[in-house]
Parts: C-alpha cells; sequence; structure tokens
C-alpha cells in the first residue's frame, strides 16, 4: 500500500476513538431508565429539568446599607461530575460547530457530523482488528494494516484526516470531552458500544504491528493521545476482568511517561503523569 493510503488510514481511528475518543469506560451498558440504549440523536428525557435554586432575598433595610446577597455556592463551583445528557448536549454543540465549517459542509454528510462520525464509530465497533496472532500468516498481518481503510473507506479516512488537521489546537479538549461522554454513556446504558468494543481497539494499537504502524505515522500529540487513552481503557478492563489478551500495560506505561514529559505541547501533561502513576502503582505484581 502507497504511504499516502496508510497514513491517511491511521488518521481515522485517532478521531473516531480520539475524536471519538478515549479513560474512560467503566461497566457494560446497564440500563437505568431506558430499556434501550440510546444515541446522541435520541432525547433525553431528563435533559435541562434540573430547577435553579431560589435566590435570598436581601431586607430592603439592608439593601439601603449596601449589604449585598449572600452569593450561593452552585453545584458547578464544587466541580460536580457532570451528567450523560450533559455531556451529550456538549456533544452536539462540537457537531454543531463543526457544522458550520466550510470543510465539513464540502462532504455533504447526511443527517450532520454527530450522526455521521456515531455511525462510523458503530461500524469500527462491531469490525474490530486482530488483537492476537496477527503474524501467523502474511494475509492477516497485511489485513491488519489497512482495517481502518477496509472497515470505513477512503472518503471518511479522508474526512476524519481532515477533522485532525483543522482542530489540531483543541485535541486535547475534545477527546477530554468525549472521555467523559463514552464513560458515562457506557456505565449507565446509554451507548450501542461496551468497553469491549474499546478494549479491542486499545489492544490494537498498543500490542500489534498493525495498531503500532497506525501510530508511527501520526502526530506526536495525537499519537500520545491515543495510546494515553489506550492504556486506560485496558486499566479500566483489567479492574472489570476483562482483559482477555492478557495485555501488561506496565511498559507502556513507562515509555508514553518518558514522551509526555519531553513533549512540549500538551496542556495537561501533569494530569496524564498524575494518573499514569497511579495506574502503575496499582498494577504492580
Amino acid at each position: 500500500m502507497k504511504r499516502a493510503v496508510v497514513v491517511t488510514i491511521v488518521v481515522i481511528v485517532l478521531a473516531l476513538l480520539a475524536f471519538f475518543g478515549w479513560s474512560w469506560l467503566t461497566k457494560e451498558p446497564k440500563p437505568e431508565v431506558e430499556t434501550q440504549p440510546q444515541t446522541l440523536y435520541q432525547e433525553s428525557q431528563d435533559v435541562n429539568t434540573q430547577v435553579p435554586a431560589e435566590k435570598k432575598q436581601v431586607p430592603e433595610a439592608e439593601k439601603s446599607l449596601g449589604v449585598q446577597a449572600p452569593q450561593e455556592t452552585t453545584v458547578p463551583e464544587l466541580r460536580r461530575p457532570k451528567t450523560f445528557n450533559e455531556l451529550q448536549q456538549e456533544i452536539k454543540a462540537l457537531c454543531a460547530s463543526l457544522d458550520e465549517k466550510k470543510y465539513i459542509q464540502d462532504y455533504k454528510l447526511e443527517g450532520g457530523t454527530c450522526r455521521h462520525m456515531t455511525n462510523l464509530m458503530e461500524k469500527l465497533a462491531y469490525n474490530p482488528p486482530v488483537v492476537t496472532g496477527e503474524t501467523r500468516d502474511l494475509y492477516t498481518l497485511l489485513s491488519n494494516t489497512a482495517h481502518l481503510y477496509r472497515t470505513i473507506g477512503q472518503k471518511n479516512i479522508a474526512l476524519t484526516k481532515d477533522i485532525l488537521v483543522h482542530e489540531q489546537d483543541s485535541v486535547e479538549e475534545n477527546m477530554a470531552l468525549i472521555d467523559q461522554w463514552l464513560m458515562m454513556g457506557i456505565e449507565t446504558g446509554r451507548l450501542k458500544i461496551g468497553l469491549r468494543h474499546l478494549y479491542e481497539y486499545a489492544g490494537f494499537f498498543l500490542d500489534t504491528l498493525g495498531g503500532k504502524a497506525y501510530l508511527s505515522r501520526r502526530y506526536s500529540k495525537t499519537r500520545t493521545l491515543m495510546q494515553y487513552y489506550a492504556i486506560l481503557i485496558v486499566d479500566q478492563a483489567n479492574k472489570e476482568r476483562m482483559n482477555r489478551y492478557g495485555i501488561d500495560i506496565v511498559p507502556f506505561i513507562d515509555i508514553l511517561s518518558d514522551d509526555i514529559r519531553s513533549h512540549t505541547g500538551l496542556q495537561r501533561s501533569a494530569e496524564y503523569l498524575a494518573v499514569l502513576d497511579r495506574i502503575k502503582a496499582d498494577n504492580k505484581h
């Protein structure tokens, strides 16, 4: 395969696992209220149903003395974890902003960016790559190397590449948002994909020749973030007793930590290192 094709192939997972992000995942879907998993396009009934707290009234006498109304300590100020519906609204806002950009409009995506990307995510989830035994024969190795190209096609690879190039400045923020959305959606059973699907791709990028070849051709920031979220997924799989390939993430943590320390383009490097140190401590044998 020509190098140009291979380069574009890799980009796709970065946006669908990154743009589609990856500390995520906790448990396999466990429906809470709904009996059917929801996607971005099935509106949740509890969106914007929170009743704002009443403001305390200041007596007229105190107003005349210039006494200020006591300030409420709001939940956002206490960094309350966001609900799935709140995260979903942020995802929709992100997609809406992309839909307004000329380079996205040129692709004429039916249903918009969110619908198109979630369809690609599902297609990837239910057509996983080979994680073990990819070197048993030449056909399997080549097939694994071209996995993304075969699964979603050249046009979608080009689309993902365009998104990564144009949105490079916000890739950290967007991946963190998608990570939270996936984690909450899987934990509450609101998404159709589960930890087992993401685990296949985490293992692919960390522990296969095909996956490593994809990442080796990516921008250093994208490659580093992809490896970081892949480690988080495998760590969660360990906690859920779902690490069926027996992937040891400690060696990958050591290498990635060194890369993060030497990387000058990451805004949240201290946070990443702290998380990796904790995971390493938890996984020492």
